[in-house]
C-alpha cells in the first residue's frame, strides 16, 4: 500500500490509526479494517489460552490476518 513507517508503542501507533480513520483515502479504510482484525484475533487467541488451555500459533495468526486483509 505504500506505507512506510516506524512501529512505535501502542499510544502512538492507536494515535496513527485513528488519524488514518478519519481520512477519506482509500487505503485508510483498509488499515482501519486491519487493525480491527488484528485486535479481534489478538483478544480471540487470548481468550482461547486464558480459558480454554489452548496454544499459541503465532504462524496461524499471522496466516489468518493477511489471508483476510
Amino acid at each position: 500500500m505504500g506505507i512506510q513507517r516506524q512501529i512505535g508503542d501502542w499510544n502512538t501507533d492507536l494515535n496513527w490509526v485513528n488519524g488514518m480513520a478519519k481520512s477519506k483515502q482509500g487505503k485508510s479504510a483498509i488499515v482501519s479494517c486491519g487493525f480491527g482484525l488484528l485486535v479481534a484475533v489478538i483478544w480471540r487467541e487470548r481468550n482461547q489460552l486464558r480459558f480454554r488451555s489452548g496454544n499459541f500459533q503465532a504462524d496461524n495468526i499471522c496466516r489468518e490476518i493477511t489471508c483476510n486483509l
